[in-house]
Order: structure tokens, then C-alpha cells, then sequence
């Protein structure tokens, strides 16, 4: 099972996806951290100041 978690910055959604992937033993990945490591930025949103992938 793939679960995503995703909403605007300082929500606790980094929190929260660590907490749940301790309590469930599923791997916690950073969609940021994987989006840099396999080069998949497309864009830059300047509206929201955020990559796009």
C-alpha cells in the first residue's frame, strides 16, 4: 500500500507521514528528496514559490 500525504507548508505533514510509517513499519519517503535524487523537477511555480515535478 502507497499512502500520500500532501497539503500547504507547516502543516505537519512531514510530522505526521513519519509518525504513521513508524506505526505502520512502511519506509518514509520525501516526494522532494526522490524528485531531486531522479532529476524530475519540470518547472518552478513562481505563484506558490514551489518546483513542480
Amino acid at each position: 500500500m502507497k499512502i500520500a500525504i500532501t497539503g500547504t507548508p507547516c502543516v505537519g505533514k512531514t510530522t505526521i507521514a513519519k509518525i504513521l510509517a513508524r506505526k505502520l513499519d512502511y519506509k518514509y519517503i520525501n516526494l522532494n528528496d526522490l524528485a531531486k535524487k531522479e532529476n524530475a523537477f519540470v518547472g518552478f511555480d513562481r505563484t506558490m514559490n514551489s518546483k513542480i515535478v
